[in-house]
């Protein structure tokens, strides 16, 4: 059985109207390490640098080596949603969870749980707290 989700991002002025946000479904947020103090988009710079990256609509884990080599490690099933905008998700009555993602993998926001169920459902992401901090996603369910 399929329903849909309907997550709406507030408008939002300053920083966050160019800031790119990506609604991330079922993929495990520890798999998103904490950024790299070396360089601003890197995860792990040891032998090579992984990074979050993102081309025509698509969210990839991608690591480079010392010669810049790039390759995508994984896809990250995620869709961008623009400043003021809604977007709808067609999902199954299974549980599924959601996060937010903000650009490059700089904040997530916390993890929320859509339980199983043939009920559509709203969600709302407002953003609190400036850049520096995470977001917060506010739930509201539809009929």
């Amino acid at each position: 059985m399929t329903r849909r989700i309907l997550i709406k991002r507030e408008k939002c002025m300053l920083f966050a109207i160019l800031v790119n946000y990506w609604c991330v479904m079922n993929f495990p947020m520890d798999k998103i390490p904490p950024l790299c103090v070396k360089e601003i988009d890197c995860i792990d710079c040891d032998d090579y640098c992984e990074h979050i990256s993102s081309n025509k609509d698509q969210l990839f884990i991608q690591s480079s080596d010392e010669l810049g080599n790039r390759k995508i490690i994984k896809q990250i099933h995620a869709i961008p949603i623009k400043n003021g905008k809604t977007i709808a998700i067609d999902i199954n009555d299974q549980e599924h969870e959601l996060f937010i993602l903000f650009e490059a993998g700089l904040i997530t926001s916390n993890k929320i749980i859509i339980p199983a169920g043939d009920s559509d459902m709203s969600y709302f992401i407002q953003t609190t707290g400036g850049i520096i901090k995470k977001a917060d996603i506010k739930i509201h369910c539809s009929g």
